[in-house]
């Protein structure tokens, strides 16, 4: 793909955006990330610098501003992501989004009524159905592997970075 017709993605989130969605969005060559945002100026220009993004910025608004983003990707707190979304569709830039979308069912409408109004693209990032031992689990179980099943049931106990360094996160508050 000619480079120049690359879709132009602006990442929204120091944390998972940098480690999660830079490189999910790299690895596809029909993008390419050419701005970054986060809450500190200096440690946004930090990680800009390290991962060789253009430019960086204290705030998601400016990002939002830049002409030259087509698209942008948003990986912060459910709390705060609702309204990103809304700036976002009404500047007329596509979304990326992450699962939580949002704190209440309320607040995910409004997002959602949004982004169908504007006719941006919009999508949320939900990643178990690629996980290849997802599929090869549903494949075993739709092809009668352990028979018929009768009740299935789970306890998933997942650790995350931010629990594990201690780091103070929306993951880690309670209430």
């Amino acid at each position: 793909m000619d480079p120049s017709a690359a879709v132009r993605v602006g990442v929204v989130g120091l944390q998972f955006g940098v480690n999660v969605h830079v490189p999910a969005f790299r690895a596809d060559g029909r993008s390419v990330v050419v701005a970054l945002a986060g809450r500190d100026a200096e440690r946004t220009q930090t990680a800009a610098s390290a991962l060789g993004i253009p430019r960086a910025y204290a705030d998601w608004r400016d990002l939002f501003a830049d002409d030259g983003i087509d698209a942008v990707s948003i990986a912060v707190p459910p709390s705060e992501q609702p309204a990103i979304i809304r700036a976002a569709a009404l500047l007329g830039k596509h979304i990326f989004c992450e699962k939580p979308l949002a704190t209440t069912v309320a607040e995910a409408e409004s997002a959602l009524e949004c982004v169908r109004r504007t006719g941006v693209v919009h999508a949320i990032d939900f990643l178990f159905p690629e996980i290849e031992a997802w599929q090869r689990a549903w494949s075993l179980l739709r092809d009668g592997a352990i028979g018929k099943p009768r009740h299935f049931s789970y306890r998933w106990q997942l650790g995350h970075l931010a629990r594990a360094v201690r780091i103070d996160s929306w993951k880690t508050r309670s209430g």
